[in-house]
């Protein structure tokens, strides 16, 4: 497992960075390097909107994607097999506002969301 960011990232990912087999990269990748890995060792990627799911979505990296106030049909991710995982019919999203100006509800993606969505992914993978 490899993290993927740029340093200002890092106080996001909390624990994950220290788990067993994961190499923390954060802050420690150009694109370009991302870009390589991506090509040629990602088997799965998790992220949210950002470049590295559209260099995912280039690549064909099967994508489990979250998203807050951006749009995926616009923004991808384009790869054959990708799930978005969102809060779901929110009169506010999707938005392009910087601030939220409502309560920040698009952001409140639950962790058993994410693992799910992860889980169905790699069973899918598994059962190819």
């Amino acid at each position: 497992i490899a993290i993927l960011g740029e340093e200002r990232d890092r106080e996001h990912y909390g624990d994950m960075v220290t788990g067993d087999n994961v190499d923390d990269l954060t802050g420690k990748t150009t694109l370009y390097d991302v870009a390589y890995l991506l090509r040629h060792y990602a088997r799965f990627l998790l992220c949210v909107d950002s470049r590295i799911l559209q260099l995912g979505s280039y690549y064909d990296v099967p994508i489990v994607a979250l998203f807050g106030p951006t749009d995926p049909s616009r923004y991808g991710p384009w790869s054959k097999q990708h799930t978005v995982v969102r809060v779901e019919n929110l009169a506010c999203a999707p938005c392009r506002d910087a601030t939220c100006y409502m309560n920040n509800e698009c952001m409140e993606i639950t962790p058993s969301a994410v693992l799910k969505a992860v889980m169905t992914m790699l069973q899918d993978k598994k059962d190819e």
